[in-house]
């Protein structure tokens, strides 16, 4: 997860790199919270 979020803080320092790569690091993101033990949480809370 910090590896996730200090890749994403990276690609925001660059504006091409922002717009292909932060969707992608962002699903990642919360691809990795989904499937933690508070996923099933913050999914009910939907």
């Amino acid at each position: 997860m910090i590896n996730a979020t200090s890749r994403l803080v990276e690609c925001l320092a660059n504006t091409s790199d922002a717009e292909l790569l932060g969707p992608l690091v962002m699903d990642e993101i919360l691809l990795r919270v989904l499937r933690s033990p508070i996923g099933a949480r913050i999914v009910l809370l939907q």
